[in-house]
Protein backbone atom coordinates (compact mmCIF):
# COMPACT_ATOMS: atom_id res chain seq x y z
CA UNK A 1 0.00 0.00 0.00
CA UNK A 2 1.43 3.35 -1.05
CA UNK A 3 1.89 6.28 1.30
CA UNK A 4 -0.69 8.33 -0.62
CA UNK A 5 -3.34 5.64 -0.18
CA UNK A 6 -2.58 5.41 3.52
CA UNK A 7 -2.91 9.18 3.84
CA UNK A 8 -6.26 9.15 1.99
CA UNK A 9 -7.58 6.33 4.16
CA UNK A 10 -6.43 8.15 7.28
CA UNK A 11 -8.22 11.32 6.17
CA UNK A 12 -11.40 9.37 5.40
CA UNK A 13 -11.21 7.66 8.80
CA UNK A 14 -10.76 11.01 10.53
CA UNK A 15 -13.75 12.45 8.70
CA UNK A 16 -15.97 9.51 9.74
CA UNK A 17 -14.74 9.65 13.33
CA UNK A 18 -15.41 13.39 13.48
CA UNK A 19 -18.91 12.93 12.06
CA UNK A 20 -19.60 10.18 14.58
CA UNK A 21 -18.39 12.39 17.43
CA UNK A 22 -20.75 15.16 16.30
CA UNK A 23 -23.65 12.71 16.06
CA UNK A 24 -22.94 11.41 19.53
CA UNK A 25 -22.78 14.93 20.97
CA UNK A 26 -26.30 15.53 19.68
CA UNK A 27 -27.75 12.14 20.58
CA UNK A 28 -25.80 11.54 23.81
CA UNK A 29 -25.14 15.08 25.08
CA UNK A 30 -23.83 16.07 28.48
CA UNK A 31 -27.06 16.53 30.43
CA UNK A 32 -27.74 18.60 33.51
CA UNK A 33 -28.99 16.91 36.64
CA UNK A 34 -32.05 18.21 38.46
CA UNK A 35 -29.79 19.81 41.07
CA UNK A 36 -27.62 21.45 38.44
CA UNK A 37 -30.64 22.93 36.71
CA UNK A 38 -32.05 24.13 40.02
CA UNK A 39 -28.79 25.97 40.71
CA UNK A 40 -28.89 27.57 37.25
CA UNK A 41 -32.51 28.65 37.59
CA UNK A 42 -31.77 30.19 40.98
CA UNK A 43 -28.64 31.93 39.70
CA UNK A 44 -30.67 33.46 36.86
CA UNK A 45 -33.36 34.60 39.30
CA UNK A 46 -36.00 32.39 37.70
CA UNK A 47 -36.73 30.20 40.73
CA UNK A 48 -38.94 32.97 42.08
CA UNK A 49 -41.33 31.63 44.76
CA UNK A 50 -41.40 28.03 43.51
CA UNK A 51 -40.79 26.64 47.00
CA UNK A 52 -44.13 28.13 48.07
CA UNK A 53 -46.10 26.52 45.24
CA UNK A 54 -48.50 23.63 45.77
CA UNK A 55 -46.56 20.81 44.09
CA UNK A 56 -47.07 17.09 43.74
CA UNK A 57 -44.86 14.40 42.21
CA UNK A 58 -46.55 12.88 39.16
CA UNK A 59 -44.79 10.20 37.13
CA UNK A 60 -45.95 8.27 34.08
CA UNK A 61 -44.91 4.83 32.85
CA UNK A 62 -44.96 4.93 29.07
CA UNK A 63 -46.11 2.17 26.76
CA UNK A 64 -42.54 0.88 26.35
CA UNK A 65 -42.07 0.69 30.13
CA UNK A 66 -39.97 3.85 30.38
CA UNK A 67 -40.60 5.95 33.51
CA UNK A 68 -41.10 9.69 33.10
CA UNK A 69 -40.61 11.85 36.20
CA UNK A 70 -42.57 15.04 36.64
CA UNK A 71 -44.20 17.53 38.98
CA UNK A 72 -47.75 18.84 38.98
CA UNK A 73 -47.77 22.48 40.04
CA UNK A 74 -51.24 23.29 41.30
CA UNK A 75 -52.63 26.75 40.85
CA UNK A 76 -56.20 25.79 41.73
CA UNK A 77 -57.04 22.16 42.47
CA UNK A 78 -60.65 22.77 41.48
CA UNK A 79 -59.64 24.06 38.04
CA UNK A 80 -60.10 21.79 35.03
CA UNK A 81 -57.52 23.69 33.03
CA UNK A 82 -54.06 22.20 32.51
CA UNK A 83 -50.83 23.01 30.67
CA UNK A 84 -48.16 20.41 29.93
CA UNK A 85 -44.81 22.18 29.65
CA UNK A 86 -41.89 20.54 27.84
CA UNK A 87 -38.40 21.89 28.56
CA UNK A 88 -35.42 22.41 26.29
CA UNK A 89 -32.36 20.43 25.19
CA UNK A 90 -30.06 19.22 28.00
CA UNK A 91 -32.15 20.91 30.71
CA UNK A 92 -34.86 19.60 33.08
CA UNK A 93 -38.43 20.29 34.13
CA UNK A 94 -37.18 23.24 36.21
CA UNK A 95 -36.83 25.17 32.97
CA UNK A 96 -40.59 25.60 33.05
CA UNK A 97 -40.74 27.35 36.42
CA UNK A 98 -40.43 30.82 34.89
CA UNK A 99 -43.64 30.25 32.93
CA UNK A 100 -45.84 29.34 35.90
CA UNK A 101 -47.11 32.88 36.52
CA UNK A 102 -48.07 33.20 32.86
CA UNK A 103 -50.45 30.26 33.03
CA UNK A 104 -51.55 30.80 36.60
CA UNK A 105 -52.86 34.13 35.35
CA UNK A 106 -55.41 32.17 33.27
CA UNK A 107 -56.21 29.74 36.11
CA UNK A 108 -54.22 26.83 34.63
CA UNK A 109 -52.45 24.12 36.57
CA UNK A 110 -49.05 23.28 35.05
CA UNK A 111 -47.40 19.90 34.65
CA UNK A 112 -43.60 20.00 34.42
CA UNK A 113 -41.81 16.81 33.40
CA UNK A 114 -38.34 15.65 32.43
CA UNK A 115 -37.88 14.66 28.80
CA UNK A 116 -36.68 11.13 28.09
CA UNK A 117 -33.02 10.79 29.14
CA UNK A 118 -33.13 14.13 30.97
CA UNK A 119 -33.44 15.14 34.62
CA UNK A 120 -34.33 12.25 36.91
CA UNK A 121 -35.11 9.91 34.04
CA UNK A 122 -32.94 6.97 32.99
CA UNK A 123 -30.19 8.03 30.58
CA UNK A 124 -30.26 7.08 26.91
CA UNK A 125 -30.31 8.64 23.45
CA UNK A 126 -31.94 12.02 22.79
CA UNK A 127 -34.16 11.96 19.70
CA UNK A 128 -34.31 15.72 19.10
CA UNK A 129 -38.11 15.49 18.97
CA UNK A 130 -38.50 12.11 17.29
CA UNK A 131 -38.80 9.90 20.39
CA UNK A 132 -39.86 12.80 22.63
CA UNK A 133 -42.99 13.54 20.59
CA UNK A 134 -44.12 9.93 20.89
CA UNK A 135 -43.55 10.13 24.64
CA UNK A 136 -45.58 13.34 24.92
CA UNK A 137 -48.43 11.78 22.98
CA UNK A 138 -48.41 8.88 25.46
CA UNK A 139 -48.31 11.30 28.41
CA UNK A 140 -51.30 13.22 27.04
CA UNK A 141 -53.38 10.03 26.82
CA UNK A 142 -52.53 9.07 30.39
CA UNK A 143 -53.01 12.65 31.57
CA UNK A 144 -56.59 12.71 30.28
CA UNK A 145 -57.26 9.27 31.72
CA UNK A 146 -56.16 10.59 35.12
CA UNK A 147 -57.80 14.02 35.16
CA UNK A 148 -60.80 13.45 32.91
CA UNK A 149 -61.75 13.81 29.28
CA UNK A 150 -63.52 17.08 30.02
CA UNK A 151 -60.40 19.05 30.95
CA UNK A 152 -58.97 21.89 28.88
CA UNK A 153 -55.44 20.87 27.93
CA UNK A 154 -52.80 23.03 26.28
CA UNK A 155 -49.18 22.35 25.38
CA UNK A 156 -46.32 24.77 25.99
CA UNK A 157 -42.72 24.09 25.12
CA UNK A 158 -39.34 25.77 24.95
CA UNK A 159 -36.73 25.06 22.24
CA UNK A 160 -36.55 21.25 21.87
CA UNK A 161 -39.69 21.15 24.01
CA UNK A 162 -41.43 23.57 21.66
CA UNK A 163 -40.47 21.48 18.62
CA UNK A 164 -41.62 18.36 20.47
CA UNK A 165 -44.98 19.98 21.24
CA UNK A 166 -45.52 20.79 17.57
CA UNK A 167 -44.34 17.42 16.26
CA UNK A 168 -46.63 15.65 18.73
CA UNK A 169 -49.54 16.84 16.57
CA UNK A 170 -48.37 14.15 14.11
CA UNK A 171 -50.09 11.67 16.45
CA UNK A 172 -53.31 13.70 16.71
CA UNK A 173 -53.31 14.06 20.50
CA UNK A 174 -56.44 15.38 22.17
CA UNK A 175 -55.23 18.87 23.08
CA UNK A 176 -56.89 22.26 22.74
CA UNK A 177 -54.01 24.56 21.79
CA UNK A 178 -50.23 24.81 21.49
CA UNK A 179 -47.90 27.63 22.52
CA UNK A 180 -44.36 27.14 21.27
CA UNK A 181 -41.42 29.24 22.37
CA UNK A 182 -38.26 29.32 20.20
CA UNK A 183 -38.84 26.04 18.37
CA UNK A 184 -36.70 25.04 15.42
CA UNK A 185 -38.67 24.19 12.30
CA UNK A 186 -36.98 20.81 11.82
CA UNK A 187 -33.94 19.01 13.19
CA UNK A 188 -32.18 18.82 9.82
CA UNK A 189 -32.13 22.59 9.27
CA UNK A 190 -31.28 23.29 12.91
CA UNK A 191 -28.30 20.94 12.75
CA UNK A 192 -27.21 22.40 9.40
CA UNK A 193 -27.43 25.89 10.89
CA UNK A 194 -25.37 24.93 13.93
CA UNK A 195 -22.70 23.23 11.85
CA UNK A 196 -22.50 26.18 9.45
CA UNK A 197 -21.77 28.42 12.44
CA UNK A 198 -18.77 26.17 13.08
CA UNK A 199 -17.74 26.56 9.41
CA UNK A 200 -18.08 22.85 8.72
CA UNK A 201 -18.46 21.70 5.10
CA UNK A 202 -21.81 20.46 3.80
CA UNK A 203 -20.49 16.93 3.19
CA UNK A 204 -19.78 16.68 6.93
CA UNK A 205 -23.38 17.60 7.70
CA UNK A 206 -24.66 14.93 5.29
CA UNK A 207 -22.39 12.37 6.89
CA UNK A 208 -23.57 13.27 10.42
CA UNK A 209 -27.21 12.79 9.36
CA UNK A 210 -26.34 9.51 7.65
CA UNK A 211 -24.56 8.19 10.76
CA UNK A 212 -27.45 9.28 12.99
CA UNK A 213 -29.84 7.36 10.76
CA UNK A 214 -27.82 4.20 10.13
CA UNK A 215 -25.98 3.80 13.43
CA UNK A 216 -28.34 5.42 15.92
CA UNK A 217 -31.69 4.87 14.12
CA UNK A 218 -32.66 8.55 14.16
CA UNK A 219 -34.95 9.49 11.28
CA UNK A 220 -34.85 13.26 11.65
CA UNK A 221 -35.92 13.88 8.06
CA UNK A 222 -39.36 12.44 8.89
CA UNK A 223 -40.02 15.06 11.57
CA UNK A 224 -40.49 18.44 9.94
CA UNK A 225 -42.84 20.55 12.07
CA UNK A 226 -43.85 22.64 9.05
CA UNK A 227 -45.33 19.60 7.32
CA UNK A 228 -46.97 18.34 10.50
CA UNK A 229 -48.77 21.56 11.43
CA UNK A 230 -49.74 22.73 7.95
CA UNK A 231 -53.23 21.21 8.11
CA UNK A 232 -53.75 21.51 11.87
CA UNK A 233 -56.85 23.37 12.98
CA UNK A 234 -55.60 23.86 16.53
CA UNK A 235 -54.84 27.38 17.78
CA UNK A 236 -51.05 27.76 17.71
CA UNK A 237 -49.00 30.63 19.09
CA UNK A 238 -45.43 31.06 17.84
CA UNK A 239 -43.06 32.98 20.16
CA UNK A 240 -39.44 33.86 19.40
CA UNK A 241 -36.77 36.32 20.43
CA UNK A 242 -35.40 38.29 17.49
CA UNK A 243 -31.96 38.16 19.12
CA UNK A 244 -31.93 34.35 19.15
CA UNK A 245 -28.62 33.11 17.74
CA UNK A 246 -29.19 29.44 18.63
CA UNK A 247 -32.47 28.85 16.83
CA UNK A 248 -32.71 31.62 14.20
CA UNK A 249 -35.84 33.76 14.37
CA UNK A 250 -36.72 33.10 10.73
CA UNK A 251 -37.71 29.58 11.77
CA UNK A 252 -40.67 31.06 13.69
CA UNK A 253 -41.83 32.82 10.53
CA UNK A 254 -41.47 29.65 8.49
CA UNK A 255 -43.56 27.73 11.01
CA UNK A 256 -46.20 30.45 11.15
CA UNK A 257 -46.44 30.65 7.37
CA UNK A 258 -46.62 26.87 7.03
CA UNK A 259 -49.67 26.76 9.29
CA UNK A 260 -52.64 27.14 6.93
CA UNK A 261 -55.20 28.26 9.49
CA UNK A 262 -55.92 31.97 9.19
CA UNK A 263 -57.60 33.21 12.35
CA UNK A 264 -56.41 31.24 15.38
CA UNK A 265 -52.65 31.49 14.98
CA UNK A 266 -50.34 34.21 16.24
CA UNK A 267 -46.68 35.08 15.70
CA UNK A 268 -45.01 37.11 18.44
CA UNK A 269 -41.43 38.38 18.51
CA UNK A 270 -39.63 39.74 21.54
CA UNK A 271 -37.21 42.48 20.63
CA UNK A 272 -33.61 41.68 21.51
CA UNK A 273 -34.49 38.46 23.37
CA UNK A 274 -31.93 35.67 23.10
CA UNK A 275 -32.70 31.96 22.93
CA UNK A 276 -35.33 30.84 25.47
CA UNK A 277 -35.23 34.32 26.99
CA UNK A 278 -38.42 35.96 25.71
CA UNK A 279 -40.32 35.64 28.99
CA UNK A 280 -37.40 36.94 31.02
CA UNK A 281 -36.85 39.88 28.63
CA UNK A 282 -40.39 41.16 29.17
CA UNK A 283 -42.48 39.05 31.59
CA UNK A 284 -45.42 41.45 31.61
CA UNK A 285 -45.71 41.32 27.83
CA UNK A 286 -45.36 37.54 27.87
CA UNK A 287 -48.19 37.14 30.37
CA UNK A 288 -50.37 39.70 28.60
CA UNK A 289 -49.97 38.23 25.11
CA UNK A 290 -50.30 34.58 26.13
CA UNK A 291 -53.33 35.35 28.28
CA UNK A 292 -54.95 37.22 25.38
CA UNK A 293 -54.25 34.35 22.99
CA UNK A 294 -55.80 31.79 25.34
CA UNK A 295 -58.84 34.00 26.00
CA UNK A 296 -59.35 34.88 22.32
CA UNK A 297 -59.54 31.20 21.45
CA UNK A 298 -62.09 30.49 24.17
CA UNK A 299 -59.91 28.65 26.65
Amino acid sequence: MTVSIIIVLAIVACVFITADVISRKVIFPHLRTLQMSEDIVKDEDEWRDYDKKDTEELNFTLSDGYLIHGTMVWNDRSSKKFIIHTHGFRFTRYGGIKYLNTFFNSNYNVYLYDLRSHGENERGPVGMGETESKDLSDIIKQFRAKFGDDITLGLHGESLGAFTSLVTLKYEPKVDFVIEDCAYSDTIHELKYQMSRQHMPSFMFNLVVWIARTKYKMHWEDYDAKDIIKDSELPIMFIHGDGDMFTPSWMASSLYNACNIKYNKKLLYFEGAKHANSEKSNPNKYIREVTAFIKTNGF
